[in-house]
């Protein structure tokens, strides 16, 4: 076990999101987007580092890019009992165990920001400025969802979706 000998007082976020509704954007996929009314600031411990996460007033953001239900494939929903068939069953619901938005907010923000053009961190032991990489930027969402005290299971789930899933909004910045 290792410990964590950043003062408690520095450690979490400085500044709960304010964030304005900007709605759908002319965006194909419907989703909704924000922009960031206040600052948000994040200081945590991350492989032995002191980070900080600045968020900028203006950024914007889609939260969590999360589809509202997964398709099966046909196959699979042929071998599925013929009352699920029958019903017209429509895909598995992720909205339902996933919403978009939650507790978990203020660590989307820090997320889309580090995988941004734009996102910045700061190492506050070194005194350095650097653009982190994505396995840093993951790792940095999973810490921000601990200090948010989000349940276990929906924050590992959300970590592994950005491992397998987010690669493309990383590497289009």
């Amino acid at each position: 076990m290792t410990t964590d000998f950043t003062p408690p007082d520095l450690r979490g976020f400085h500044g709960r999101p304010k964030s304005e509704d900007l709605g759908t954007r002319e965006d194909p996929s419907g989703r909704v987007w924000f922009k960031l009314l206040e600052p948000l600031v994040l200081i945590c411990r991350v492989r032995g580092r002191l980070l900080r996460v600045e968020v900028p007033t203006g950024f914007e953001s889609d939260l969590g890019s999360v589809p509202r239900r997964i398709q099966l494939p046909r196959w699979f929903i042929n071998a599925l009992p013929f009352w699920l068939r029958w019903i017209g069953y429509p895909g598995i619901p992720l909205w339902s165990l996933f919403p978009p938005s939650g507790r978990w907010n203020p660590a989307v923000w820090t997320h889309d920001f580090c995988y941004s053009k734009e996102g910045i961190v700061r190492d506050l032991e070194m005194g350095k400025d650097f653009e982190p990489d994505r396995p840093l930027s993951d790792v940095i969402f999973l810490k921000a969802m601990i200090l948010l005290a989000v349940e276990k299971w929906r924050r590992v789930f959300a970590f592994l979706a950005v491992r397998w899933f987010a690669g493309g909004a990383y590497h289009s910045r």
